[in-house]
């Protein structure tokens, strides 16, 4: 009876290590959800995705939001929708290129088709900082990148 316990239990582990990165979300996985939400027009689940507090920054110097009210209200403002193209690691932060796309509920006008860059720091799939990096293949007039892109240079994504 020993010996069948002991098969169930080293099976049992071994069934939980092997799924221990099932359903693991990836950086990649929360920025492109968050993307989706926000081109859909769905505001509350856009902000969701968002840690509370979490810090903007939007050609803006930094700034902390703090409740759900805000982060709506910031995934509200933004005029474009957007299509993830890919993503890289940089030290905490995983840095987003997108191209822009029309979005319900927004106006993104003459941004349609653009490319974007954004910084993200993502804790247990929220975001907790959302960092608008230069154009790739622009310098930035009011932004600095974080992490280590040299100032005014878009860093590589």
């Amino acid at each position: 009876m020993r010996s069948r316990h002991r098969v169930l239990v080293a099976v049992g582990i071994a069934v939980a290590l092997v799924c221990a990165g099932c359903g693991s979300v990836t950086d990649a996985d929360v920025i492109r959800g968050w993307a989706r939400a926000l081109t859909a027009g769905d505001v509350n689940r856009a902000a969701s995705y968002f840690a509370l507090p979490a810090i903007i920054q939007n050609a803006t110097p930094p700034v902390r939001i703090t409740s759900r009210a805000q982060a709506r209200q910031f995934n509200r403002l933004l005029p474009c929708g957007a299509q993830l193209l890919a993503t890289a690691q940089h030290g905490a932060y995983t840095y987003a290129k997108f191209r822009l796309t029309d979005r319900v509920g927004g106006d993104c006008g003459g941004g349609i088709g653009a490319v974007a860059a954004t910084a993200f720091r993502i804790r247990a799939g929220k975001i907790t900082e959302w960092r608008r990096l230069p154009n790739p293949g622009q310098g930035s007039p009011n932004t600095p990148a974080p992490g280590p892109a040299a100032p005014g240079r878009a860093p590589a994504v």
